[in-house]
């Protein structure tokens, strides 16, 4: 193949750039980690959005019970049961293509198995007796949630989050 004589790449792995240097010698692994800045913090932002709404909503689910679980229940199993690509691209048709409708969309299709998850993990919770004493004492549904549920199903959480 005849390469033009002026036209010459950087070897590749020259010292001080570990992934080497592209034409003009700017180093490719800062350029990449520049590049990775958003997409890890839309990605990190997303997921914080999708773990405090899914599980606020799995808790409260598994704490009222009765027409308001089988209700969000049922908005989750919707929302499961439609392809996640397609979903998205439906989402951002109908609300318009930018990035705070893009975090949006993507912390409501992820939401869902968070809820799944929450809301199974804090049915076994609700069950110990330690929340019937907790009602019987007259605390509210919100301190529930937040001194009761939550830490006890904290460690499976966070677990998934890792995921």
């Amino acid at each position: 193949m005849w390469e033009c004589p002026t036209e010459r790449q950087k070897p590749i792995g020259t010292p001080g750039h570990i992934l080497g240097t592209d034409e003009l010698g700017r180093d490719m692994l800062s350029r990449m980690i520049y590049g990775a800045r958003n997409t890890v913090g839309l990605a990190l932002l997303t997921t914080a959005i999708a773990f405090t709404i899914g599980a606020a909503l799995g808790m409260f689910s598994a704490l009222k019970g009765g027409w308001i679980d089988q209700a969000l229940s049922r908005i989750v199993d919707v929302l499961m049961a439609v392809p996640p690509l397609i979903l998205a691209l439906m989402l951002l048709a109908i609300l318009g293509p930018s990035i705070p409708n893009m975090v949006g969309v993507i912390a409501v299709i992820y939401l869902a198995p968070v809820f799944r998850l929450a809301r199974a993990s804090a049915m076994n919770v609700v069950a110990l007796e330690f929340i019937g004493a907790a009602l019987l004492r007259g605390e509210g549904t919100f301190w529930l949630l937040r001194r009761e549920i939550l830490p006890n199903i904290s460690s499976t959480l966070v677990a998934e989050a890792g995921l």
